[in-house]
């Protein structure tokens, strides 16, 4: 399965970013999150690759807390 894997941010809060997947263009999941923000939130970096879901993990292993 193809996907996206994507970096958001919203500079309303400037210490979170949202690192995730989707099957759909990251500016439209981008959107998604624009309900209730006084700023939109940006894609800062996505990638197109085979398998997402395998690549998010391996990139959220090291930033599990301890």
């Amino acid at each position: 399965m193809k996907g996206y894997v994507y970096v958001i941010s919203n500079s309303a809060m400037p210490r979170y970013i949202k690192v995730g997947f989707s099957t759909k263009d990251p500016a439209l999941r981008a959107t998604e999150f624009n309900t209730a923000s006084p700023e939109d939130y940006v894609v800062d970096y996505e990638i197109l690759i085979d398998d997402p879901r395998l690549s998010l993990i391996h990139i959220s292993e090291p930033t599990r807390p301890y």
